[in-house]
């Protein structure tokens, strides 16, 4: 069985995380700026902030969907690779279900 340590793509995962994190949290604050700036603005003010905004909002939508797709794709394969493992090891794998629901089931008892 192999063990994954977080080395360098565990690292860029992370900092990708915080990075869109930080955007998201740019982008919220200025949405809240826009609807306090533009209280008093009209005419083409009013539509150039607005249109800076989407282009913003679309660039984070855009970010959050990579990001979800990455995530879907990385569950995938974790499932694709945990099913490969169990069908590879059944006796193992059952040992150490019944082990767990052995601990589980003692642990009830006790309460």
């Amino acid at each position: 069985m192999r063990v994954r340590t977080l080395g360098v793509g565990g690292r860029a995962r992370a900092r990708s995380k915080d990075e869109l994190m930080r955007d998201f949290r740019n982008l919220v604050s200025d949405g809240e700026a826009l609807v306090r700036s533009t209280a008093d603005l009209s005419g083409d003010a009013l539509v150039e902030a607005r249109e800076q905004f989407r282009g913003r909002l679309a660039d984070a939508k855009a970010r959050v969907g990579e990001a979800s797709r990455i995530a879907v794709a990385k569950g995938r394969h974790a499932a694709e690779a945990t099913d490969e493992y169990i069908h590879r090891n059944p006796w193992p794998v059952i040992g150490v279900a019944a082990g767990v629901g052995f601990v589980v089931g003692a642990l009830l008892i006790r309460r």
